[in-house]
């Protein structure tokens, strides 16, 4: 298991792991060999401990380096990996316009550039994607939803959904597409149903508590909650449904729970969980060797996501 530190850096050979900070002066040894993998903001999740994991491995038994940076300054961080002329460098951008420049200037270096888990607007200036269809994905959690819902002859009320941003491609691509899927299967209920304002939590487990609360005791005729992936929402969904005594009225639909925990009976109906964040993280330090290296590779690389219905 990878320390959890406010930045890192991972030399992954046999011989040391050393640690320590990327800032504007700092020198990469090996650049031409090394990596730069900047990942989610939740980066003390299970889940992203196992893709970085998964990272870490495949430049270990390839031979290259990599240096993982949860900085607080990451666009520092990343200019400083083009000024060094490092081999590639993984993003998980948490809008889908950040670093638009550093991008572009990545490019007429051409120090490749791959995002993972999330995309940015313009694909051109990226070499691949690595992670879900976060649009279909999101179709399949609503038509999912919906099939549930029917199945226990559940036709109309309010629907809640909580995210951590707002303009994260994961978020926004997901939540596009539950809508969809829901309103294809649902059918001629869907008019029955409202869709309330999204709560933003920003990955702040209070605030999703505070107002999801909030939102189920104005909307005494809540039938659906969609938590959209991270430990705040999900959490937060389940602490209140929990705490008001709600398991038999509000059905929980979530994303990617690394593991699936337990105590989850009443409280999540289901999830669309990708099959594996440490073969995900391996996929992507593979993806930049081959970059790395001449060969080429799919600008889309889409990680598989299932549906898993828990026993409530």
């Amino acid at each position: 298991m990878l320390k959890k530190l406010t930045c890192m850096i991972l030399m992954t050979t046999s011989l040391f792991i050393m640690t320590a900070c990327i800032n504007e002066n700092t020198n990469i040894d090996n650049a031409e060999r090394t990596f730069l993998l900047m990942p989610l903001a939740d980066s003390n999740s299970d889940f992203n401990s196992l893709l970085l994991s998964g990272a870490e491995r495949e430049a270990e038994i390839n031979g290259w380096y990599l240096i993982i940076d949860n900085g607080d300054d990451s666009a520092t961080s990343f200019q400083n990996g083009i000024r060094n002329n490092v081999a590639g460098i993984a993003i998980s951008p948490i809008t889908p316009d950040i670093f638009s420049e550093e991008i572009e200037n990545a490019m007429e270096y051409s120090v490749p550039v791959v995002t993972f888990f999330s995309d940015i607007y313009n694909h051109e200036s990226r070499n691949a994607y690595i992670g879900p269809n976060n649009l279909e994905t999101g179709k399949e959690l609503g038509r999912r939803s919906a099939e549930y819902l029917l199945e226990r002859n559940i036709t109309s009320g309010s629907i809640a959904m909580i995210m951590s941003n707002s303009t994260q491609t994961t978020f926004t691509e997901r939540a596009e597409g539950i809508k969809k899927g829901f309103a294809e299967t649902i059918y001629e209920y869907d008019t029955n149903f409202s869709w309330l304002t999204p709560i933003v939590d920003g990955d702040n487990i209070a605030i999703s508590l505070r107002e999801f609360e909030l939102q189920m005791i104005q909307n005494p005729n809540m039938v659906a909650v969609f938590s959209l992936g991270t430990e705040a929402s999900s959490t937060g969904a389940m602490e209140v449904i929990r705490l008001l005594n709600r398991t038999a009225q509000i059905h929980h639909f979530s994303f990617d729970f690394i593991p699936i925990p337990a105590n989850t009976k009443g409280l999540v109906a289901g999830i669309m969980n990708q099959e594996n964040p440490y073969l995900m993280g391996r996929q992507i330090v593979r993806t930049m060797i081959d970059i790395a290296e001449g060969r080429s590779v799919a600008s889309e690389n889409y990680i598989e996501s299932k549906w898993i219905e828990l026993q409530n």
